[in-house]
């Protein structure tokens, strides 16, 4: 039987740390140290073992740290079913989600802890995240939309909270039934789109996690089926937030535009951009003028960049996505992915049929200097 150590229900703490762990043994001691260095004391850990064949195992049954609890499985479950083995152990109000490759900055659960006390309308909180390669070293930094109208309009593309950095209510979330194993790539995403039918998101205005990218993690293997497994996602909100039925293929290709982790097959370009319009004309209707704007600026240096993926095998499309992001950002005219992309396509027409006034008097005068 897999087995349970250090049961004491008796006091419970105000949060767990949820710890579901497969193979980690090269990472988790670090992992452990951050968490046992909180400032905030009171809580309590529960490590989840997926039937790792490694070390792991070994390395969690060594912790002196008595707020440790370690489950271990039998065999690998995968990540939604290991974190519902352990969260039916949790009885605290809160839980803290942790990975165990990842590192925790020492004020990660005093602040997040404490910003739940103070929101007690908020059922969900992550905080902004720091990417670092395996062996450590910083690669880029990521600012998540604090606000809940923010994080909800975001999530109609892509995931706004980050769950190896999340906090949640551990009454709301098993009242919506936990998470779905059957969303084994996105299982966050999935739990938070049910949860934003009864609850408010935030993420917390400050970097409290560092995410470590290594090879053959969750983090970075991102497959096309994956990838249409949160389009899945996607299109149940989308079809709320339209009020009308998207065609997958269609969702598909939007998110790839707002979140380009794949190149957009040439031929759903048109369908992609179609609804990218409608969402930004829905948008205009029910969200703040802030809010569309930070979208129409991010998805604007997207398209940009996907524009650059489909430039070799379909130029067409590719200057199609440069006009669209151009008309949605200006300012990328600045940018020097911008001029690499104009001379990439040897653009020969006129630079006015393409590009808004500033792009076409900027380039008319022959300046190279985009910023980098």
């Amino acid at each position: 039987m897999a087995g349970l150590r250090r049961q004491d229900r008796a006091g419970a703490k105000p949060v767990t740390v949820l710890l579901s762990v497969y193979n980690c043994e090269r990472f988790l001691p670090e992992t452990l140290r951050s968490l046992s260095a909180q400032t905030f004391e009171e809580f309590d850990l529960i490590a989840v073992n997926d039937g790792s064949n490694d070390r792991t195992g070994e390395i969690l049954e060594r912790q002196k740290d008595t707020r440790i609890r370690v489950i271990h499985n039998e065999r690998n479950l995968g990540l939604p079913a290991a974190l519902n083995r352990g969260l039916r152990e949790v009885r605290s109000a809160l839980v803290a989600r942790a990975d165990g490759d990842d590192v925790y900055e020492p004020e990660r659960l005093e602040a997040q802890v404490e910003f739940m006390r103070q929101h007690p309308e908020v059922g969900v909180a992550s905080s902004h995240i720091r990417y670092v390669s395996e062996n450590g070293a910083h690669m880029t930094d990521v600012r998540l939309p604090i606000a809940d109208e923010d994080i909800r309009f975001r999530m109609l593309w892509s995931c706004a909270l980050a769950h190896p950095a999340a906090i949640y209510r551990t009454d709301l979330v098993r009242r919506a039934g936990a998470y779905n194993p059957k969303f084994s790539r996105c299982e966050d995403y999935e739990l938070w789109s049910r949860l934003a039918l009864v609850t408010r998101f935030a993420n917390v205005d400050r970097f409290l996690a560092r995410i470590r990218l290594r090879r053959g993690s969750i983090t970075t293997q991102v497959r096309m089926e994956d990838f249409r497994q949160a389009a899945e996602i996607s299109k149940r909100l989308l079809d709320d937030y339209l009020g009308d039925l998207v065609p997958l293929d269609d969702v598909i290709a939007f998110r790839l535009l707002a979140y380009p982790v794949f190149a957009v097959p040439g031929d759903l370009v048109a369908s992609g951009l179609a609804l990218m319009e409608r969402v930004i004309e829905q948008a205009a209707q029910r969200e703040s003028d802030r809010c569309i704007a930070s979208f129409r600026s991010a998805l604007g240096q997207n398209l940009l960049l996907q524009s650059t993926y489909v430039s070799h095998d379909s130029p067409t499309a590719s200057l199609r996505l440069l006009s669209h992001a151009l008309k949605l950002n200006p300012k990328l005219t600045r940018k020097r992915l911008f001029y690499d992309q104009v001379v990439r396509l040897g653009i020969k027409v006129p630079l006015r049929r393409l590009l808004p006034d500033i792009g076409a008097r900027r380039f008319r005068t022959g300046s190279a200097g985009a910023d980098p």
